[in-house]
């Protein structure tokens, strides 16, 4: 077997005199080289644990990650109550809650006289759901923000182009020709940087994640009635099953 130095220590003992090497230096140097290569063979065998960002609850770091985005199943629960009762686990993965949500809803009345009016309610979450919803929501913006830009000065530059006077033909094509392919370059670039920001956020979720983005939405109230809209079933099972006869059909 060859040691970290490419030399072999089967044909340093077949030939010692050829190679002029003591028999004590020849003892070390197998010594040395057998402790290198069980060193490195046992780091090889050793599993590697998957390692959690700082702030994770413990039971998120034990969970192994979800192959691909999940599709959420959304259910609609109506509850009549002023006090709601909600469940102690995470409304997105089920594992135990380590801080709140805020879900709102904001009402606008009137037409001379705008009036406007929002509720809300502290959902339980924990704090790995909450970031790979925020990094969602950032990767679509990024998405959206930066291939309405680059559409926009694409169009002006091909306006301005075909406006301008005292250009041949030819040269107006150069241009919005040229403007066409940088214009195409630009989104591939930035639809690339949002399906390497996406396959982030898939990486972080559990496979116990109903969705990449926030699980529960608020769609208002009339008078003691709030609808709330849950994209795990089971989450809305226990929410009805918590408030028990203050559900209403």
């Amino acid at each position: 077997m060859a040691n970290g130095f490419g030399v072999y220590v089967s044909d340093i003992q077949a030939c010692p005199a050829y190679l002029n090497v003591p028999a004590r230096a020849l003892s070390v140097l197998k010594r040395v080289t057998w402790g290198r290569i069980s060193k490195g063979s046992a780091a090889k065998r050793r599993p590697t644990a998957h390692r959690s960002p700082a702030g994770a609850p413990a039971n998120a770091r034990a969970r192994p990650p979800a192959a691909r985005l999940p599709t959420p199943r959304w259910s609609r629960v109506r509850v009549s109550a002023k006090i709601l009762s909600w469940p102690g686990a995470c409304c997105c993965c089920g594992g135990a809650a380590n801080t709140r949500y805020r879900a709102t809803h904001t009402r606008v009345t009137g037409t001379r006289v705008i009036r406007t009016n929002w509720r809300w309610w502290e959902v339980p979450y924990c704090t790995a759901c909450l970031d790979h919803a925020r990094r969602a929501s950032g990767a679509r913006a990024f998405r959206n923000w930066c291939g309405a830009a680059v559409s926009i000065v694409a169009a002006l530059i091909l306006v301005a182009a075909g406006v301008q006077q005292g250009q041949t033909a030819a040269t107006r094509q150069t241009v919005q020709g040229l403007t066409l392919v940088v214009a195409v370059l630009l989104l591939i670039a930035v639809f690339r940087r949002y399906r390497r920001l996406m396959n982030e956020v898939t990486m972080s979720l559990h496979r116990t994640c109903c969705t990449c983005d926030i699980a529960i939405n608020y769609d208002g109230w009339y008078g003691t009635i709030h609808t709330f809209h849950f994209a795990s079933p089971t989450y809305a099972s226990a929410f009805a099953a918590a408030n028990g006869r203050k559900c209403v059909s």
